[in-house]
């Protein structure tokens, strides 16, 4: 059984704030738990490495926003679209540093494959509720195909955006991001 959220909450606090100082690899479960007032044994009970924690500490809250945002039918698309986005780049925000990091960098794979499989699952909720579709149709391939594929290469371009943004000086405001969104979404003719 899970932990509950909770019992979570100071070692995730602890891990955001050590690694919006420094790169995640350099820090320590003993630092962690120090920082957070537990024994070792107690991160270990929940993670097994620094970098593992600061994974499930930042998906929890994108996973937060996008129940906030995306889980009933929304009544106009693109404004839950936009609440979403600006949440998330909110968050990227107040994770700038660690952000910054991984994305920027040649060493972020975890950080960026997190954010590959979060925004992929928004993707496949907006396709679930028929908010996003596939715009292309490939003789022979299954639904689930055109679905993945649409999910993956938004996701993933989504990632490329958010990189080109953060690349930016701060403070970054999210309307360059949001015409990026826009503008590749309208000219990929996406959800049409």
């Amino acid at each position: 059984m899970a932990a509950p959220r909770r019992a979570w909450r100071p070692l995730y606090d602890a891990v955001l704030d050590l690694a919006a100082h420094r790169p995640v690899e350099e820090i320590t479960a003993t630092e962690v738990a120090l920082a957070a007032g537990v024994h070792r044994s107690t991160f270990y009970e929940h993670a097994t490495s620094p970098a593992e924690l600061l994974r499930r500490a930042l998906r929890e809250q994108l996973d937060d926003i996008r129940t906030q945002h995306l889980t009933a039918p929304p009544a106009h698309a693109g404004d839950a679209v936009v609440a979403v986005t600006l949440a998330v780049l909110a968050h990227v925000e107040d994770h700038g540093a660690i952000y910054e990091r991984a994305l920027l960098s040649t060493g972020g794979g975890d950080l960026r494959a997190m954010l590959a499989e979060h925004f992929r699952d928004s993707m496949r909720t907006l396709e679930a509720t028929g908010v996003v579709r596939p715009p292309f149709h490939a003789p022979g391939a299954s639904v689930r195909f055109h679905e993945e594929s649409t999910a993956r290469f938004i996701a993933n371009g989504v990632i490329g955006i958010l990189e080109a943004w953060l690349s930016e000086d701060p403070p970054r405001e999210p309307a360059p991001f949001l015409a990026a969104l826009e503008g590749l979404a309208t000219a990929l003719h996406l959800g049409s």
